[in-house]
């Protein structure tokens, strides 16, 4: 074995041993920073939750659906909750889904809601000025123009508009005038609701507002010729899926006759 090869590495050896001593002794003297731990998992975190949060207060709707009838027409559908509707003729309604809600917007016509309890999503709805809160229970909401019906046939509702806030039980109804309410009035609901038999039911109803209801039922126009005639009473049980029947029923109870124009409008006036 060659001797200087051997001195070689000795002295190689030594130099490094003494360059770890200098390392360990500079590591000691100038200790390095300690490695910080990354946070982006942490804050990647805390903003999926902001968010779900903000998802949760803002309670955006995640689906919407259109229910819509014809002159004449009515329908029955069952919602995803298992709630059912029951549209009137010229009906139309739009429902839109939350997380913690669900809302109706009557645009126009009548519906008989029976609606599943589910209490951490109440059902709401709305038409014109008034809204009808609710967890569950069977109601109905006509609208006509700004004018809207609330009838309770089970359960409790309540109703707010500009007029405050009321609530209604079994039989009782209210109507809203741009959100104002008139005093709460015993009904008979089982009456009210009869159009889902095809039955319009008027006890003393004045002539202009029975013609009001028989309109919604007939594609031609309905014209009190003379104003006076609206303070006439109707009363009885009539066919609502034949509207122009009715009107022709009109004069063998009530002081009017009937005239159809070129335009098919249908002239009820004095006789």
């Amino acid at each position: 074995m060659n001797p200087d090869r051997i001195a070689g590495d000795d002295q190689f050896a030594a130099e490094e041993h003494t360059i770890a001593l200098y390392r360990h002794a500079l590591q000691e003297r100038f200790p390095l920073p300690p490695q910080k731990k990354s946070r982006r998992p942490a804050i990647a975190g805390l903003a999926l939750c902001l968010l779900a949060a903000g998802l949760v207060w803002l309670d955006p709707a995640y689906r919407s659906e259109q229910f819509a009838t014809a002159i004449g027409e009515q329908q029955q559908f069952r919602l995803a909750d298992g709630s059912q509707v029951s549209l009137n003729t010229d009906t139309a309604m739009r429902i839109s889904w939350h997380l913690r809600s669900r809302d109706v917007d009557l645009q126009r016509g009548q519906v008989l809601f029976d609606v599943t309890s589910e209490r951490w999503r109440p059902f709401q709805v709305r038409a014109a000025h008034t809204k009808v809160h609710v967890l569950g229970t069977r109601f109905e909401v006509w609208r006509h123009a700004d004018a809207v019906h609330v009838t309770v046939l089970r359960g409790r509702v309540k109703v707010s508009g500009a007029g405050g806030n009321t609530e209604l039980g079994p039989g009782q109804q209210v109507v809203a005038h741009a959100g104002a309410f008139t005093p709460v009035r015993l009904v008979d609901a089982a009456r009210t609701s009869s159009w889902q038999n095809g039955k319009l039911v008027f006890d003393r109803v004045p002539l202009r507002d029975a013609l009001q209801e028989v309109q919604r039922y007939s594609r031609h126009t309905i014209s009190l010729d003379d104003p006076a005639l609206g303070e006439l009473l109707v009363s009885g049980m009539f066919d609502a899926t034949h509207a122009e029947a009715v009107l022709d029923l009109l004069p063998t109870i009530l002081p009017v006759t009937l005239r159809r124009d070129t335009s098919g409008t249908i002239h009820v006036a004095a006789r």
